[in-house]
């Protein structure tokens, strides 16, 4: 009986670090993807006499999307409220 409990611990601290892992993995490519969005639109907002007012606009929009895009992507669904 106390091989099966230990074991059954140790069964359930590995599957809480993978989590874990997986879950600190997303989040660092998450802010990753944030840092390079900032510096575009950084970029494009410090440039603006080059590109032009209304290529600007339609860029931020794009870069603006981008999350939102790349979630429905990754987990397809609706973009209401409720989720």
């Amino acid at each position: 009986h106390g091989f099966l409990v230990s074991s059954l611990g140790l069964l359930l601290v590995f599957r809480t670090n993978t989590a874990y892992q997986r879950f600190n993995e997303g989040r660092k490519i998450w802010e990753e993807i944030l840092s390079i969005s900032r510096n575009m639109s950084r970029m494009i907002s410090l440039y603006e006499n080059e590109v032009g007012s209304m290529r600007r606009r339609r860029i931020l929009n794009l870069v603006a999307s981008f999350p939102y895009l790349l979630r429905n992507h990754i987990r397809p669904g609706c973009f209401c409220a409720a989720n």
